[in-house]
């Protein structure tokens, strides 16, 4: 079964779809209209109804709010995989959890990553570079160590590593 958001945007996508279609007949239907009005009405009314048209498949050929969800739901998947994986390496790290149990949890992660990678939407190259570039440019407010040290148990605590060594 899909998932409610996705009947959702199909709803919400047919209807935008039917709007754009009663536009389109509409002003398709100016030029017959303003033909007793003159010749700029006649081509102010093909251009409006080439414009709404041209939109209405630009509309139903590329359907980004589908692929903007999907990307928002695989990476909502992929960030709980990880506060899972780093909830895990603390309690390894404290010995919370026996070495078993620990392989054990990792290995169901490493399932789960596998199945949301499988299913997550693919991206091109260029698509690729251009985030890779935006994530370059804001790494200059990335926090000190010491301020991400603050929310982390003290096992993980990097601070604490460097200055011991």
């Amino acid at each position: 079964m899909a998932h409610p958001l996705q009947w959702w945007s199909r709803l919400r996508g047919l209807a935008s779809s039917w709007t754009a279609l009663q536009n389109h007949a509409t002003l398709a239907n100016i030029p017959h209209r303003a033909s007793d009005r003159g010749y700029p009405y006649i081509l102010a009314g093909a251009i409006f109804a080439t414009a709404t048209l041209a939109l209405l498949l630009l509309h139903l050929t590329f359907d980004f709010e589908t692929s903007a969800r999907a990307h928002h739901v695989s990476g909502v998947r992929l960030w709980n995989v990880r506060e899972q994986y780093r909830g895990l390496l603390s309690d390894a790290t404290d010995e919370a959890v026996d070495p078993q149990t620990a392989r054990t949890r990792r290995n169901a992660l490493m399932k789960e990553l596998e199945g949301i990678l499988e299913s997550a939407p693919q991206i091109d190259a260029r698509t690729y570079q251009t985030v890779r570039g935006t994530h370059l440019a804001t790494d200059e407010f990335a926090l000190p160590d010491e301020e991400i040290d603050s929310f982390l148990p003290k096992s993980l605590h990097k601070s604490a590593k460097s200055s011991a060594a």
